[in-house]
């Protein structure tokens, strides 16, 4: 398994949620790809000295949630490999369409270069339209920065990018409403069969993207001092060890972490009043104002995986076609 696994016993959360949200993390970053093998039961009991009952409990809940598959007779993988072959992978349904299309074509009279050069006029008309995309987040405010980010990345393609999060869209209808008239939904990996569920009917469209540590963070997790004494604060308890491990790839501490989860309001102001540097998780802003003056804060942000935008390429450079074929056929009921 390419995540690596680090439990804490010290940390006031519970091993089965510490456990539960590394792998989720490691799916929503991409260190766990699609199709990839997960440890037996038994092997990842032994491997981190848990329960079996323990781990089975996490995956049946990472199951459940539609982040991983159990093949009988084969083992635990990671879904969205041979489980989600997404859409127009399947060559052999574009070609059945093309020969429909020019059996058509041929039997109306028309020869083989008017065809050629009408479907290339067409494709051509078509990719200059924008490619709306809807991006489903958590939090707002990182959403946004992800969005900004999306639009820097896919600059060239010029995208229409609207932004939502999954409270929003079990709140507000008219969020609901602006997903569902998307040509492609993106939200984290970890998330897609969440959103696909306010999307019955547009499940083929919802994409997940993995995320990695945003670049600005690494700089100034690098950039602290290593005698100073470093205050965590993370937004929700299991991911709190997934970002200790984060850190510590980037800052090097000469003594340990204090640490708090948000809602432990005596625990966070003890870090608040004794840390010499604060990283806080996304969702945890309020906390900011609260830091002492000079003492330095980092927010814990993260931001799409470039290799995961550009692997969504294709299918985005395909979509004003596909756009302007739905308005087409709304036209067409119209009339």
């Amino acid at each position: 398994m390419a995540l690596r696994i680090a439990l804490d016993r010290d940390l006031p959360i519970p091993v089965s949620a510490q456990l539960k949200g590394q792998i989720e993390y490691g799916i929503a970053a991409g260190a766990l790809k699609p199709g990839e093998q997960l440890p037996s039961v038994r092997d990842l009991a032994a491997a981190e000295g848990v329960a079996h009952v323990t781990v089975s409990h996490v995956y049946r809940a990472l199951k459940r949630d539609g982040l991983i598959v159990v093949r009988p007779g084969t083992g635990t993988y990671v879904a969205g490999g041979l489980d989600g072959l997404r859409a127009g992978e399947n060559l052999s349904e574009l070609q059945q369409l093309v020969d429909a299309m020019v059996a058509q074509a041929l039997a109306a009279g028309f020869t083989s270069s008017q065809i050629s050069h009408m479907v290339t006029a067409r494709l051509a008309g078509r990719r200059a339209g924008r490619p709306r995309l809807a991006l489903v987040g958590v939090f707002e405010r990182a959403t946004q920065s992800y969005a900004c980010d999306l639009r820097a990345m896919l600059a060239d393609l010029d995208p229409e990018i609207a932004v939502s999060t999954i409270d929003r869209l079990r709140q507000q209808p008219e969020d609901q409403a602006q997903v569902r008239g998307a040509d492609l939904v993106l939200t984290m990996a970890n998330r897609v069969r969440e959103v696909q569920g306010f999307l019955p009917r547009r499940r083929a469209s919802v994409r997940g993207l993995t995320f990695t540590v945003h670049p600005d963070t690494v700089a100034r997790l690098r950039a602290l001092p290593a005698n100073v004494t470093l205050g965590v604060i993370s937004t929700f308890a299991e991911f709190l060890p997934t970002m200790l491990q984060g850190i510590s790839l980037y800052a090097a501490p000469s003594r340990p972490p204090l640490c708090a989860v948000l809602d432990d309001v005596d625990r966070v102001q003890v870090v608040l009043e004794q840390a010499g540097a604060i990283i806080f998780a996304t969702g945890s802003e309020a906390i900011v104002p609260r830091v002492a003056h000079a003492v330095p804060v980092v927010e814990y942000l993260h931001a799409p995986d470039p290799a995961s935008v550009q692997a969504l390429r294709p299918l985005l450079e395909q979509l004003p076609a596909a756009q302007q074929e739905r308005r087409a056929m709304q036209e067409r009921r119209r009339a």
